[in-house]
């Protein structure tokens, strides 16, 4: 082999060994773009709340007493059933007979609904008290104007509501990568070790401060679910 050939094979050889760098340091900057996108988007949603801890875990504990108070007015499931029995051993205290019960389910924009119709047989006096005791329950319901058939036979439908729980937004604090390692151009090797500098900065503040951002999704969550439940509350409070 001739010098020239020789030259031309280096030549060829290092264009090859380049490209094959530029390849792979493309393929390192794409896959690194879309990492360091997401922490910064993270780190960004971060530092709105890193520096109100004291009033994010005061209005995280406000926000989960007021859904326990309007949760135990609109459990996220109808129990229907418990509902009959607890109107059954109401009734049996006062020495009421419940002739017959029937059960209608129906769902409703934002939630759903049971129609307990229940035929009950008593005197005026406990039934009056057997009311009052009813509509003294925790949970939110609606009785209708009962209904007199006979002289003791009494009709009467109760109605009790159940609201879905609003989702919690997920998050996965992100698993920071570091610079693989390899045989690099200078050129590459510096311009991909500042982006794994940043990228790892931005990770590392992510990772570190992932609990005050769950907690934020949390209180938001909760805030929405709040509001849903009042606005259901006062519709229902005026239904006639």
């Amino acid at each position: 082999m001739n010098i020239r050939h020789l030259v031309l094979f280096i030549v060829v050889l290092s264009i090859g060994f380049f490209l094959q760098q530029l390849d792979h340091y493309l393929t390192q900057w794409d896959a690194l773009h879309l990492l360091r996108s997401e922490v910064i988007q993270r780190s960004a949603q971060i530092e709105d709340v890193m520096y109100q801890e004291d009033a994010l875990r005061q209005q995280l504990k406000q926000a989960e007493q007021r859904n326990a108070q309007l949760r135990r007015l609109f459990p996220e499931t109808l129990q229907a059933e418990q509902l009959e029995q607890h109107v059954a051993a109401l009734a049996s205290q006062h020495h009421i007979k419940v002739l017959a019960t029937r059960t209608a389910i129906n769902s409703r924009p934002g939630y759903s609904e049971a129609t307990i119709d229940i035929t009950l047989e008593a005197a005026d006096a406990p039934a009056k008290r057997f009311m009052r005791e009813l509509k003294s329950i925790p949970r939110r319901i609606h009785i209708v104007p009962p209904e007199k058939r006979g002289k003791k036979n009494i009709h009467l439908l109760i109605i009790v509501y159940a609201v879905p729980k609003e989702p919690i937004e997920t998050f996965m604090p992100p698993h920071c990568i570091e610079m693989p390692a390899g045989l690099w151009l200078p050129p590459l090797q510096d311009r991909l070790t500042l982006l794994y500098k940043d990228y790892s900065k931005q990770c590392h503040f992510v990772t570190s401060y992932a609990g005050r951002y769950l907690e934020q999704l949390r209180l938001l969550a909760l805030q929405k679910d709040n509001t849903r439940l009042q606005v259901i509350e006062q519709q229902l409070r005026n239904r006639p």
